[in-house]
């Protein structure tokens, strides 16, 4: 009787054993699937450009070149808030759509899966250049507005500011999808 039980145990632990490297490979699949769809990243850099180029307009309102009205500095101050939520909201998305969940508050991954390849200094460096390069680049931007350069120099630096977050947006998927086929093989 305890030869039957044992293996039957054993079976059930090869069954479960092979269920977790199925789910595993799946993960990395999809993972992968989403790191070659471009549509996040171009979407992303898309909203971080229009902030670059916004913030040229505040830096030329900061130097006289708008009317004063309460108006145009309330719907640039209103175009900010909602391109600045914008590329969070893409963040988020981007995560959800590979299957770890972001914590709306403080954008750390949630679930054990998102903390073992968060823990990956790769994985938390690529993420944290993505969020600051989203942040400070605009700001450049304010200060080509506040000198008062005409619209080409502010173009030119909203284009290079494209590359540069579009790369390191890139970057971040192919970190998770290494951090993810490691996480895969150690189960």
């Amino acid at each position: 009787m305890d030869e039957i039980s044992n293996e039957h145990f054993q079976g059930n632990a090869q069954q479960n054993e092979d269920l977790f490297r199925t789910i595993a490979s799946d993960r990395v699949h999809l993972m992968k699937r989403v790191a070659d769809n471009r549509q996040y990243a171009i979407v992303y850099t898309a909203i971080s450009t229009m902030l670059v180029l916004l913030y040229w307009a505040v830096g030329l309102m900061l130097a006289g070149s708008f009317p004063d009205s309460i108006w145009v500095y309330a719907a640039i101050i209103v175009l900010c808030l909602i391109l600045g939520i914008a590329t969070v909201v893409v963040q988020i998305l981007y995560r959800n759509s590979t299957g770890i969940k972001l914590s709306a508050l403080t954008m750390l991954p949630q679930g054990e899966l998102g903390r073992k390849a968060f823990g990956d200094y790769r994985v938390s460096l690529s993420c944290g250049l993505v969020f600051a390069l989203a942040f400070v680049l605009p700001w450049p931007s304010l200060i080509i507005g506040y000198a008062q350069c005409h619209w080409p120099a502010a173009v030119l630096y909203a284009i290079a500011a494209a590359a540069v977050i579009y790369r390191t947006f890139r970057w971040n998927q192919h970190m998770w999808v290494c951090a993810a086929e490691g996480i895969s093989h150690e189960n």
